[in-house]
């Protein structure tokens, strides 16, 4: 799969990954087997290569990034991430205008 990392599910797995599909991205897609998505899912796989390719933006053709750029993007997307956003519990506010009921 050059590299891509999937999930069971079929999604891609960790922000490496995600960044890495969108080099050879035609390529990645053409060489997708079906067969290492969870078994419920594999029937679920529409046939329209062609048609994602043909729709697809056009700055994707021909784009091939290097491992040290799939990393330096990776760790740059990786510093936009403030570990602090992880828990907004602080900013709740106690209630909405709307008056509905605020999940805390």
């Amino acid at each position: 799969m050059h590299g891509v990392e999937y999930a069971a599910a079929g999604a891609i797995a960790g922000l490496r990954g995600f960044v890495d599909h969108y080099s050879e991205s035609d390529l990645k897609l053409r060489s997708f087997d079906p067969a290492q998505l969870e078994p419920a899912l594999q029937g679920t796989v529409l046939q329209n290569l062609e048609a994602i390719l043909a729709s697809r933006d056009t700055l994707l053709r021909g784009v091939v990034f290097p491992a040290s750029t799939i990393d330096e993007v990776t760790e740059f997307l990786r510093a936009l991430t403030d570990p602090a956003a992880r828990d907004l519990s602080a900013v709740v506010p106690p209630d909405v205008p709307s008056g509905l009921p605020v999940d805390r």
